[in-house]
């Protein structure tokens, strides 16, 4: 029986103490009234500016996100420009060690060839490039490979090269230049990135 009593006092201090509070509360709304009557225009002010800083700090995240998503575009685009560099050089290596008439002195005899086919698009077809004849003399030659645009886009990474041979001593020395493209499709050559590799030997 005390415990029960103990118990219904506690309540009924509890029920009194909010009681108190909610009484409290009402005293303090009624003197704030006339206070928050002359502060109004105040409230509207702070309103105004904490919104003016979370617009700031929300147009400043979306500026800084757009510029993380074209850094990783670039990176993205990157890759791919110093993949196709890196099967220009091996497309080249692989045709000046062949020792057929790809890069053949102009000063000898022999017709180069004109066309090689290295790497594939993005629909797996082979793609075609140019082997041009450049400058040359007694003591170097120059040969340029070039995409060779048939069909007028690429859909996919290319790679341009140039291959200047000294053959003023003994041995040659051989000068190969590349230059890998991430997309030589015609409608995206702004979003064009470039990579390249030089090798001596």
């Amino acid at each position: 029986m005390v415990e029960i009593q103990n118990q219904r006092l506690l309540k009924l201090a509890y029920l009194i103490g909010n009681y108190m509070k909610f009484l409290k509360y009402i005293k303090n709304s009624w003197a704030c009234t006339a206070k928050r009557e002359r502060s109004g225009g105040f409230a509207i002010l702070y309103v105004m500016i904490i919104i003016a800083i979370i617009l700031a700090v929300s147009l400043a995240t979306i500026n800084l996100i757009s510029k993380e998503m074209r850094l990783a575009r670039v990176a993205r685009e990157s890759l791919g420009a110093r993949s196709a560099a890196d099967t220009g050089l091996e497309c080249m290596l692989m045709m000046d060690k062949a020792g057929a008439s790809f890069f053949i002195d102009p000063n000898g005899s022999g017709t180069p060839t004109t066309t090689v086919y290295c790497g594939r698009d993005n629909n797996l077809s082979a793609v075609k490039y140019k082997i041009i004849q450049g400058t040359y003399s007694s003591s170097m030659y120059k040969y340029e490979v070039e995409i060779d645009y048939t069909p007028s886009s690429i859909p996919g990474p290319c790679f341009e090269a140039d291959l200047v041979r000294d053959i003023s001593g003994t041995p040659a020395k051989t000068t190969i230049n590349i230059f890998g493209y991430n997309t030589c499709d015609s409608s995206k050559l702004g979003q064009q990135v470039q990579r390249g590799i030089i090798v001596d030997y």
